[in-house]
């Protein structure tokens, strides 16, 4: 279709319509380019020379604007920006209506209401829609608060069953996909790890849902199979018909209740603030935010539960450039229309932007204030509980505050089928007496063995002279790292490194100490259903929490390892408002273990150590390993082990444990099922040490 077709075409209609208005030769163009994106490139360089001529600060609604400016829409802006002209050449022109092409071959009636929409509103009505949009937003969350915090202060003695009534107690007074903020305060750093991992784990998995359609017909059975499949294939499980049930138990429905977003740290250790977003199945069809029509289709989930909407007013103005509607949750269109109204009241200015900019803060910083800021937008309403915050309002939100200080008293958490499911596969773990040693290799008194610690470790007393050990530091294979194996599910990972938590447990002295490295990940569970849907932050810190609990460990401690300063996109937002910053991850738990309950718990540590750089300047990996750990932390396990005394690390990788137990004349022993990894250890050994030295290899 060419353009004189398509300027003819969209006239007559709205002639038909009895709009009284023609569009030329000029404004299609400017529709043709804006539908297509096709300078969408070229105008993202000149925003970027704007932002750096000029030092600007440019938020995503101020992008758009400018972008239909340099397009050539009747915009005005706030600056002037003569000299920055968007070049329209005709090949652009031409691929740009190649677009249109495809879009009306699709469906040439939408095509039509779409564009005629775009003009209407960009060239002619000019309308806002965000007042009418927000009054919706109201409507929605009517009698529901959309931010809770719950102080757990320490001197007030709360069980994790206790901080579980509270949320039980509070979770329907939360509008939909809004925060719950907890805050642990424990002025002499003895943190209670085991009761955050608890209460994280409790508010993801303490609701059932078995009206997810999804999970019913087309994941439940696979699900039920996959672990049933994965732990009789496991050699270290003892499989019975009583633990399949309870496999069948857990999956009678959808765990659910929050998400895990982050946890935040003072740079002391004296407060842990733990972030968690409601999600509950809501699909109920949503307004879309742009044309504020409720003709809307549902067939995507950007979370589990988590219902997203795609727009199918024909008239809509924000249709794509082959005709598809406009994608939204409802949420997200919450941050959106926040974002357009600009309120001053939802800026985030440049001290809480640079205290929060990464999970680790300075606590002189730090207040309620600060979370309220981040995580709710003027005109909502909030809950304070159990806090000495004691404001009616700020910023232009309602302040709730509330006591909650008399309980139940029951067990709750324990109850929960994720409990269950855990206690019984624990109770299945068996070490049969086979083992096998691929390759080994020798270095004063620290030895390297190529094969499965989880084979080996329980009998360490066969293949050398080590009967038990007193220290173990490890950084585990991550779920997502698939170089060593593809697990199906997160479950499937946890069980795996639950069951080696236990080989280790074999020969560990009562008095030894256990040091575990591992930091959260960005990724798919499948869990539930196997799809993108899932993919998020995973609390691998809590999780391994737990499961060591299960085998019989006690979380006496953990040093927090702060990274620094860290890449990452998602602090990168120019919109320095309520709902768009979001703390950096930067840092690592190293949870300290011990297989003796009497031990007492020690301070909390933040140590700054900077990361391996395992990527030179030609973007090559020079140490060969997807994830080495810095000598200096493998060197945390020093103060808790004696000289004499062997030091394992389970999962040895580039051999760092080793080279540094070596440095400071510590015996070691390092294990290592890849292959490939364990000839990198070798290698990083030798030429770490005087290669004149004696070695001995088997």
């Amino acid at each position: 279709m060419y353009k004189e077709e398509v300027i003819n075409l969209l006239n007559n209609n709205m002639k038909k319509k009895g709009i009284k208005i023609a569009i030329d030769e000029k404004m299609m163009d400017v529709l043709a380019m804006d539908v297509s994106r096709i300078a969408d490139k070229k105008i993202t360089i000149i925003i970027n020379e704007l932002k750096k001529d000029f030092k600007l600060k440019i938020d995503n609604i101020q992008k758009e604007k400018i972008r239909r400016y340099l397009l050539g829409y009747p915009i005005e802006l706030d600056f002037s920006i003569e000299n920055y002209e968007l070049e329209k050449n005709y090949e652009e022109i031409s691929k740009a209506y190649s677009f249109l092409k495809e879009g009306f071959r699709r469906n040439e009636n939408i095509m039509v209401e779409s564009l005629i929409s775009r003009i209407k509103k960009f060239f002619f009505d000019k309308s806002d829609t965000t007042k009418e949009y927000i009054e919706y937003i109201k409507k929605n969350q009517k009698n529901k608060n959309q931010l809770i915090i719950i102080e757990i202060d320490k001197n007030r003695n709360y069980t994790s069953d206790n901080i579980a009534e509270i949320i039980k107690l509070k979770y329907n007074s939360l509008s939909n996909f809004h925060y719950a903020i907890l805050i642990f305060k424990n002025n002499d750093k003895l943190v209670n790890w085991e009761q955050i991992s608890e209460i994280s784990i409790f508010m993801e998995y303490f609701k059932k849902e078995k009206n997810f359609k999804l999970f019913e017909k087309k994941n439940k059975k696979n699900r039920i199979n996959e672990l049933n499949q994965f732990l009789k294939r496991n050699p270290h499980i003892e499989y019975t018909d009583t633990l399949g049930k309870t496999i069948e138990k857990f999956y009678d429905s959808v765990g659910y209740g929050f998400q895990f977003e982050d946890l935040l740290i003072s740079n002391d250790g004296e407060i842990q603030v733990l972030i968690m977003q409601k999600v509950e199945l809501d699909e109920k069809p949503k307004k879309c935010p742009v044309c504020l029509k409720e003709e809307v289709r549902g067939n995507s989930y950007p979370k589990l539960l988590y219902k997203s909407f795609e727009c199918q007013n024909p008239r809509c103005s924000a249709r794509s450039k082959i005709g598809r509607g406009k994608r939204y949750d409802f949420y997200g269109a919450k941050r959106q229309i926040m974002l357009q109204r600009n309120s001053e009241l939802d800026k985030i200015n440049d001290e809480i932007y640079f205290n929060l900019r990464r999970d680790v803060f300075e606590k002189k910083f730090f207040s309620i204030e600060q979370l309220i800021l981040l995580y709710s937008w003027h005109g909502d309403s909030i809950e304070v509980i159990n806090s000495t915050f004691n404001k009616q309002s700020y910023m232009g939100r309602k302040i709730i505050n509330e006591e909650i200080l008399k309980f139940e008293n029951e067990k709750i958490i324990e109850k929960l089928s994720i409990f269950e499911l855990f206690r019984k596969i624990n109770e299945n773990i068996c070490f049969k007496k086979e083992y096998k040693v691929l390759n080994k290799f020798e270095y004063k008194n620290s030895y390297i063995y190529n094969g499965s610690s989880t084979d080996l470790l329980p009998f360490i007393d066969k293949i050398s002279k080590v009967l038990n050990y007193s220290g173990v530091i490890t950084s585990p294979p991550y779920y997502n790292a698939r170089e060593y194996s593809k697990w199906d599910n997160l479950f499937c990972y946890l069980i795996d490194m639950m069951i080696n938590a236990k080989a280790v447990s074999k020969k560990l002295k009562k008095e030894g100490i256990y040091i575990y490295n591992i930091g959260d990940v960005v990724d798919q569970d499948n869990i539930y259903i196997k799809s993108n849907m899932s993919r998020r932050r995973q609390m691998l810190g809590f999780f391994s929490i737990f499961i060591f609990k299960i085998v019989g460990y006690k979380a006496i401690g953990n040093i927090i390892w702060d990274k620094g300063e860290v890449q990452s996109k998602r602090n990168s937002t120019p919109n320095h408002i309520s709902g768009y910053v979001k703390p950096i991850n930067a840092y690592e738990h190293c949870i300290i273990f011990s297989k003796d309950k009497n031990r007492l718990i020690i301070p909390t540590e933040i140590k700054k150590i900077e990361s391996v750089k395992k990527i030179n300047s030609k973007g090559e990996n020079i140490l060969g390993h997807t994830a080495p750990y810095p000598l200096e932390l493998a060197k945390l396990i020093i103060k808790f082990v004696r000289k004499n005394e062997y030091i394992i690390d389970p999962f040895l990788g580039s051999g760092s444990t080793v080279i540094a137990m070596e440095e400071e004349k510590y015996n070691s022993i390092g294990f290592e099922l890849n292959e490939e990894y364990f000839q990198l250890s070798k290698n990083r050994i030798i030429n770490h040490f005087d290669e004149n030295q004696q070695l001995k290899l088997f």
